[in-house]
């Protein structure tokens, strides 16, 4: 682990970098790894060191680079006495495993944040697979994943509706059995089962949310075998309302921490440091450990608004596990004129998801 405790400001040798003379706790420092530093407003900022000079056993002057326009640096988070914490060098950051992911997230709680912050990072990190939407249009080839068009049935299996009779929207459908072949996705190797999972919406709720919700106008559908699926063709009222094409979602590995929000629900014994420490954990597992920004994901945890989080209970109920979430307001899917611009969080207790029954996912919405 790069941890390195700070023993004096030097003058800067130029106006774009910062020079600190510290002691290396763990590793030896190297020229082009990143330097973590907690930022004003509770946010992580991030650099680069340009140069090292070693001065003594363990010690080193560093001169990391400074952009004003970009990071805001906490000023008292590089006083004497405080630590910075280091990563891997700015080229292969984004290059490391998962399994290289969590070592480093696990190593870096247990050697900066209390013991009882360390422990219960290592307990909470869960895998998720993050879904980037591209364009619409693509992604309609049978058995593929992929959000809205129509779903791909067995024969026999009628395109479901709501107990009044209207057809219910197809929101997304993942070939578990291909998600988990990618050699870059490995959330889903305990997945039981790898068939096709499709998740079904009310599609004339308008930004609903108690329509949404209402038992029958949600689905969750899943078809062990996939050997002879059929496009089912469009019912009338969904092709009268234009339901969107499907779209074809990139998948890739994440790592999650509960929300800041969560784990200061379950944490109640922690000190102010406790907590800030966290979120600063939080923010470089989010921000800095995943290649790219996602809203859409299987499995992991529920990103729950911030701005609507405050004394509302968790999203999750005792037992549950996040299935699916997806954001009505993702740019490619535009799904808003039918769902509003909430997010749709698709629970399931681990025990249904152990003996694959779906039937009793349960869906939160939020923000509609």
């Amino acid at each position: 682990m790069h941890l390195y405790q700070i023993s004096q400001i030097k003058p800067a040798p130029a106006d774009h970098l910062i020079a600190l003379d510290v002691e290396a706790l763990g590793d030896v420092p190297h020229k082009d790894q990143l330097v973590f530093f907690k930022g004003n407003g509770g946010d992580t900022a991030v650099t680069a060191i340009e140069s090292v000079k070693k001065i003594g056993d363990k010690k080193y002057t560093l001169e990391l680079a400074i952009l004003t326009d970009y990071i805001e640096i906490d000023l008292q988070e590089i006083m004497p006495g405080k630590r910075l914490l280091g990563g891997p060098s700015k080229d292969d950051f984004f290059q490391l495993s998962l399994v290289q992911r969590h070592q480093w997230l696990v190593e870096l709680a247990k050697s900066y944040c209390s013991k009882a912050v360390g422990e219960y990072i290592a307990a909470a990190l869960r895998q998720g697979v993050g879904l980037v939407t591209s364009e619409e249009g693509r992604g309609n080839r049978t058995g593929g994943s992929r959000l809205g068009g129509s779903p791909d049935l067995p024969a026999g299996i009628r395109w479901p509706h709501t107990p009044g009779g209207l057809p219910l929207g197809l929101l997304a459908q993942f070939n578990i059995g291909e998600l988990r072949q990618l050699p870059h996705i490995t959330a889903l190797k305990d997945f039981p089962g790898q068939g096709l999972l499709s998740f079904f919406v009310y599609p004339f709720a308008e930004g609903d949310s108690d329509l949404l919700q209402k038992p029958g106008n949600y689905k969750a559908m899943y078809f062990p075998d996939i050997t002879a699926l059929k496009k089912q063709p469009e019912p009338e009222e969904l092709e009268e309302a234009v339901w969107p094409d499907p779209a074809f979602c990139l998948p890739f590995d994440v790592l999650e921490l509960p929300s800041v929000v969560t784990a200061t629900r379950e944490n109640a014994g922690w000190s102010p440091t406790d907590l800030r420490d966290y979120g600063y954990c939080y923010q470089i597992c989010r921000e800095y450990l995943t290649a790219a920004d996602y809203r859409n994901k299987l499995l992991g945890y529920p990103d729950q608004l911030p701005e609507l989080a405050g004394d509302r209970p968790p999203l999750a109920r005792p037992g549950e596990l996040l299935l699916f979430q997806y954001d009505c307001t993702d740019p490619v899917l535009d799904l808003m004129p039918f769902l509003g611009e909430g997010v749709l969080y698709f629970f399931i207790q681990e025990t249904h998801l152990k003996g694959l029954h779906f039937d009793e996912v349960r869906l939160e919405v939020e923000g509609a």
